[in-house]
């Protein structure tokens, strides 16, 4: 993907670079179990916000280069960045769920008692 955008134009570049490094960053806090260490962080949520963040930025650089697709490279960019953010909303997807199923947990016991006290 970052080879693609970078043989189409050097516009591309800075977008698909950054969120590399950013996805590296995670995948080495994850595999090295450092997020555990962090408790006050949010992982989840920061989760979801680099992937949510992440396909916002590649559909728009996807459909530019779409528009602007001149030569091969340009729009082979253009079809696996589609690809890339449709990735990217699935994974945002899959956090958000995680986040909700996490909350309803959290909330479940005692949102039942309260209920039951309701009909009390």
């Amino acid at each position: 993907m970052f080879i693609s955008y970078a043989a189409s134009t050097a516009a591309f570049l800075t977008a698909p670079l950054l969120f590399l490094i950013i996805n590296i960053t995670f995948i080495v806090v994850y595999m090295t179990n450092y997020q555990e260490k962090m408790k006050r962080i949010n992982w989840p949520c920061i989760d979801f916000l680099r992937a949510a963040v992440s396909a916002v930025i590649f559909l728009i650089l996807s459909i530019t280069s779409a528009a602007k697709g001149t030569g091969g490279g340009t729009q082979s960019a253009a079809v696996f960045g589609f690809i890339l953010t449709g990735v990217f909303v699935y994974d945002a997807y899959d956090s958000y769920r995680k986040i909700m199923s996490d909350q309803l947990q959290q909330d479940g016991p005692q949102s039942s008692q309260s209920s039951n006290l309701d009909a009390e």
